[in-house]
């Protein structure tokens, strides 16, 4: 009887043995199919994705629309009277943010801190209301798929770099992304594209190539103090990798009595007159949409006088180095992102009036913009302006 016993637990063990062989067969083989299923979602993803980079045009009739509009109007160097109306002042943000709109093929990376109720989410929603593939996220409330992406059950969701990608990226609240992200974030700003290393998702090149505008609020919350050494203190992005990756840093303080009092006249003015937050009508949303599209696609490469905008260039930009690393001025540090910065600032100013040549003016209001951005960091606007025109005998003033 007892051999009988033996007999029937090696029968049995013999067959939960093969029970679990083919329960792992089975799960092996249904684990590959989810890779491969996962994998011919990320290919058609990054095709798709590929297929964004194409340049776009417009036959002539509609070309010569879009000139006739822009050199009327010029929504990019006058931001300020389309976009955000409601909100006073802030015209170096909103030129800013229209230049970076059409910086994709050479990205302008803006950060601009200052206190809450400035107006910084507001002028970046009035951009993104009318501005194609324009997407705007609060850093601390991001989707599962946060600023990359990850997997949905039996589906790959898109974060907000690839969601935007020949875009334009704005994060509010920038300091409070996700760790996870920030290598993502980097990665776009300076190579236009991200990798994924996930349980499922193992891409070496997403496309993600768009402009980012970040916004945060100084640490902890509000400036206390207008000197170098009190904003740098309150800036609350501590790595300075992540720092030297924007081409600009605006610095917004809190205004005085009699600006405040401004503000609230003009609020009131607006608020009873019902201002939109975009001043376009149909006709130019549309003309709008289609300019960013052409322009976002363009790049230029020649120089009128390409001697005379390098010297300009490296006279103002060693003086903001000077001003920061040996004057301690500064509450922001300069790197060589900065020229970067402004090569491509003065290739969008012609980009935005619908010209293939950059000229001087294009770099003079290149350099005006930064060092009028850059005044509320300690840059001694009046001695870099006077440093160029030693150097190019331009006058700035």
């Amino acid at each position: 009887m007892s051999s009988r016993r033996v007999n029937r637990e090696n029968i049995d063990e013999s067959g939960a043995e093969e029970n679990l062989e083919e329960e792992l067969d089975e799960e092996e083989t249904r684990l590959k199919r989810r890779e491969e299923r996962f994998k011919a979602q990320v290919e058609k993803i990054i095709s798709s994705l590929k297929q964004r980079e194409e340049k776009i045009e417009f036959p002539e009739e509609r070309m010569a629309q879009i000139r006739e509009w822009i050199h009327e109007k010029n929504p990019v160097l006058h931001a300020e009277n389309y976009f955000a109306k409601q909100i006073k002042g802030m015209i170096i943000f909103k030129r800013l943010i229209a230049l970076s709109t059409i910086s994709t093929i050479n990205p302008l990376n803006t950060l601009v801190i200052g206190d809450p109720s400035t107006g910084k989410s507001e002028i970046g929603l009035a951009y993104q209301e009318v501005t194609p593939r324009t997407g705007y996220a609060w850093g601390s409330k991001l989707t599962q798929a946060g600023m990359t992406m990850c997997t949905l059950g039996r589906k790959i969701s898109l974060g907000m770099l690839p969601r935007c990608h020949m875009g334009h990226v704005m994060i509010d609240e920038f300091n409070r992304i996700p760790p996870e992200d920030t290598g993502a974030v980097l990665a776009s700003m300076q190579h236009g594209f991200f990798g994924v290393e996930k349980a499922w998702l193992k891409v070496e090149r997403v496309p993600a190539r768009a402009p980012i505008t970040a916004m945060a609020n100084p640490f902890p919350e509000y400036f206390k103090g207008v000197s170098v050494e009190q904003i740098r203190r309150q800036i609350p992005i501590q790595s300075g990798a992540l720092l030297t990756r924007f081409h600009f840093i605006l610095i917004i303080l809190r205004p005085t009595v009699e600006e405040f009092e401004e503000i609230t006249d003009h609020q009131i003015r607006a608020k009873r007159m019902g201002t939109p937050k975009c001043s376009f009508d149909d006709r130019e949303r549309i003309l709008w949409r289609d300019f960013v599209e052409y322009q976002r696609r363009r790049s230029i490469y020649a120089w009128a006088h390409p001697q005379k905008f390098q010297r300009m260039i490296k006279s103002f930009v060693s003086e903001c180095y000077r001003q920061d690393f040996k004057l301690k001025r500064l509450a922001i540090p300069i790197s060589p992102r900065m020229t970067e910065g402004m090569i491509a600032t003065c290739e969008n100013v012609a980009k935005a009036q619908m010209r293939t040549i950059v000229t001087n003016a294009d770099v003079s209001r290149s350099v005006k913009l930064l060092a009028y951005a850059l005044e509320p960091s300690g840059l001694d606007v009046a001695l870099a302006f006077k440093k160029v025109k030693d150097a190019t005998g331009v006058d700035l003033s």
